[in-house]
């Protein structure tokens, strides 16, 4: 197969279109909003309460997202093969065995008026969008209508419970394995790091890039007592990290292990626990799913549950039972809201600590100077057991293997305020917040995160360290230009060594491949020669090694080690020079130079957009752009970077922002893959937060419930 082919830019104009649409649906409704879109499809919210920007919210969803947001909704009613036929039937019995449906209902019961207020507001905005654009919706999901609160209860609970922290059907939409698709960088540096004194935060989460529950979507929020600059998943009816005029923060998934699997030992059609023999709880549902004809068929659902949470999986005499932290907390909504309001590190922390929110790391800097990061989440306090143990399946006969109650904040791993001036997380644990490093594994209980996921996983937290402790005094031009960076951590470790083992070769096949790793820059750039191959040659020196049981790395890793000085070199030159034969011979017999541009094989492409792919694998480089989407010889993007802002605490604010994949998946939107053009020439845009710079770049002008 051939890979040299014609790169072709697609950079199309588009017309800015200004004008005031008066809302009428709105008018009956008391909510009052005014929309101001930019060129780039971010909108501009203003309104004089938080119900009224709720409300300008979901009618902006439902402009950029609205089949999208939709979908999700009916996937998390368990509705969807009722709705869209049978191929939607596995998703529906994984939300009913969890119960989103009923859950959701009692999560909305819960809310206070005031976070009632602005629920209802937000699926008012949606549902009053779709009545005055019915055609701009899927026909398919006019059926749907109309959206209510408990769907946006539901979708919080499938999304951030069962996927992110109960790692529930862990093969995405995107193709990607999870692991792959979910990750993050974020810096927090403190004024003794800057060089005109200001703090600076760096917000970079890497989830998957087909259109789906992991999609970002980037807002502003204007209310007469605050000014919120960021972004949410779609379908969110609150923004979850960006900044205000006092301080902001971003979120990277942490390893966290919040979830387990119980195995159960069944009994006269009952389960073993404590030496007695206890009856599931037993829930019969009925599933309809929509045929080819139009007509249904209902399918039996027998959904049991044990003490531990529902069975996912039961055969003769065993069973296994899933419990997931945090599925009872109601109110992330209003604790997010509540960070969004902050004006300091007091407050914040009094909002984060309410734990509603049951993963990610916390990563915050302010104007004041302070910057912090804690490994937050909702971690079961299990009382025994390490890491390991509670990471397979555990014993379900025995209450005390039962955890009831989570670990306070107060226990959680926290740095505020460094000496060294900065902060860091690229989704390792988080022992390695900084340099030196500022906590001690052994002050936490065993299970409460690894030392480290594998060695092979490393590199890119420790590319992120080596930009922070490498460079001082920083101004913001440059913090920009170091997170555009795409150098391979890896490369630098052991490139040296694998030309240095190839120089005593005979085989000309080896020669020309380490000829061409010697001249590499070691970067993932559309230009940079010599990516393919060393990535190529990576995954076959891991696979032989791994089969030798030999060891990857001449300095193998270890925590005890001056930080950035292990892993280093090769650890089994024999097993490396026959695996950089196997990928040079790949290369060849693709008719591919040895040397061919990152950017010729690897794409990135969205809507009518494909360009040259920059950035590499999320295990190596600090620029994460994963390319697992094969087609005629070329490897598609499907997940990395996707919502990037810096942001300089100066007065005023200063930020940059880029949502690389563009900020709308709404089918005829010209703002589907509109940045990747910026992304792969290293750009990024402006943040507009003052409504002079607003309408100096204004497309649309929506005034809804009146002048």
């Amino acid at each position: 197969m051939r890979t040299t082919m014609l790169v072709r830019f697609i950079v199309p104009f588009f017309l800015l279109i200004f004008a005031v649409i008066p809302a009428a649906t709105a008018e009956s409704t008391g909510h009052r909003a005014e929309i101001l879109w930019d060129k780039w499809g971010v909108p501009h919210i203003f309104a004089e309460t938080d119900a009224g920007i709720a409300y300008g919210f979901g009618w902006a969803q439902m402009r950029s997202h609205g089949d999208l947001i939709v979908g999700l909704y009916a996937q998390a009613r368990g509705r969807a093969a009722e709705y869209f036929g049978e191929e939607h039937l596995d998703s529906d019995i994984t939300v009913w065995t969890h119960n989103v449906p009923d859950l959701a209902a009692q999560h909305w019961a819960a809310q206070s008026p005031e976070m009632r207020a602005i629920n209802e507001a937000f699926t008012t905005g949606m549902n009053d969008f779709f009545e005055a654009h019915p055609d701009t919706i899927d026909a398919k999901l006019h059926q749907v209508f109309p959206v209510v609160p408990e769907d946006v209860f539901a979708h919080g609970l499938r999304t951030i419970q069962m996927y992110f922290v109960g790692r529930v059907n862990a093969i995405e939409n995107a193709g990607a394995r999870w692991e792959e698709a979910a990750g993050s960088n974020a810096w927090a540096i403190a004024p003794s790091r800057t060089e005109n004194g200001n703090a600076m935060l760096l917000s970079n989460p890497h989830l998957a890039w087909a259109a789906g529950m992991q999609t970002f979507y980037e807002a502003h929020h204007v209310t007469p007592d605050n000014n919120f600059y960021g972004t949410t998943l779609v379908g969110y009816p609150v923004l979850s990290m960006g900044f205000n005029d006092y301080l902001g923060w971003t979120h990277t998934v942490n390893t966290l292990d919040a979830a387990d699997t119980y195995e159960l030992t069944l009994v006269d059609g009952g389960y073993l626990f404590d030496g007695e023999v206890i009856p599931f709880e037993v829930t019969e549902r009925t599933i309809k799913i929509l045929l080819e004809d139009g007509e249904f068929r209902e399918e039996s659902l027998t959904v049991r549950r044990s003490v531990h949470g529902p069975i996912v999986a039961m055969r003769e005499d065993e069973a296994w039972a899933h419990r997931i932290a945090g599925m009872e907390l109601h109110d992330a909504p209003a604790q997010t809201l509540a960070m969004t309001k902050a004006r300091n590190l007091e407050e914040y922390e009094s909002a984060l600590s309410r734990l509603q929110l049951s993963m990610f790391n916390a990563i915050y800097a302010d104007r004041d100077g302070n910057i912090l990061l804690v490994f937050n989440g909702t971690i079961p306090d299990r009382g025994r057991g390490d890491w390991g143990y509670w990471s397979g399946r555990v014993p379900g006969d025995t209450s005390e293997t039962l955890w009831t109650e989570y670990h306070a904040y107060e226990d959680l791993p926290r740095t505020v305020n460094p000496e060294s001036g900065w902060l860091q997380n690229a989704n390792e644990p988080p022992w390695y917040m900084t340099i030196p490093y500022p906590l001690d594994p052994a002050d936490f209980p065993g299970y409460m995160a690894p030392v480290i996921h594998v060695e092979a996983g490393i590199f890119r937290p420790l590319r992120s360290m080596r930009l922070m402790e490498e460079n001082d005094q920083l101004t913001f031009e440059q913090a920009l230009e170091l997170r555009h960076d795409a150098h391979s951590e890896l490369a630098l470790r052991v490139v040296d060594d694998l030309v240095d083992a190839a120089s005593g070769s005979d085989d000309e096949t080896i020669k020309a491949a380490a000829a061409v790793l010697a001249n590499w820059d070691q970067r993932y750039m559309p230009e940079s020669r010599g990516g393919v191959l060393f990535v190529s040659w990576y995954q076959a020196y891991v696979q032989a090694v791994g089969r030798a049981g030999s060891q990857l790395f001449a300095e193998p890793w270890s925590y005890n080690a001056e930080p950035l000085s292990v892993p280093m070199g090769i650890g089994d030159r024999e097993r490396a020079l026959r695996a950089l034969k196997s990928a040079a011979a790949i290369l060849q017999a693709a008719g591919a130079p040895l040397d061919i541009p990152w950017g010729t094989v690897m794409r990135m492409r969205k809507g009518e957009y494909d360009v040259p792919g920059t950035g590499g694998p999320t295990a190596d480089t600090f620029r994460v752009i994963g390319y697992g989407q094969q087609e005629g010889g070329r490897y598609y993007a499907t997940h990395g970077d996707t919502f990037v802002c810096l942001i300089e605490f100066s007065d005023p604010v200063r930020a940059e922002v880029i949502m690389s994949y563009g900020n709308a998946t709404q089918p005829g939107s010209p703002h589907i893959g509109d940045q990747l053009p910026l992304l792969v020439e290293d750009k990024t845009r402006p943040v507009w937060r003052d409504r002079d710079s607003i309408e100096a770049n204004l497309s649309l002008h929506e005034v809804l419930g009146g002048e």
